[in-house]
């Protein structure tokens, strides 16, 4: 049960970054590199995809 409540979270985790991601993109910001991150939680560790974004100015 915990393990797939983790997983779920990653999930939603990985969503939201991807919602965020689009919106930047379509700014202007460029990826500068996505990472697998992890976060402890009562329930288990939840692992999911982040993206490290860059500005035209911050290049």
């Amino acid at each position: 049960m915990y393990d797939l409540f983790a997983e779920l979270v990653g999930d939603i985790f990985s969503h939201i970054n991807q919602v965020i991601k689009e919106k930047k993109q379509s700014d202007g910001w460029k990826v500068k590199r996505e990472d697998w991150k992890t976060v402890q939680f009562v329930f288990g560790p939840v692992r999911y995809r982040r993206t490290l974004m860059v500005d035209q100015e911050n290049q």
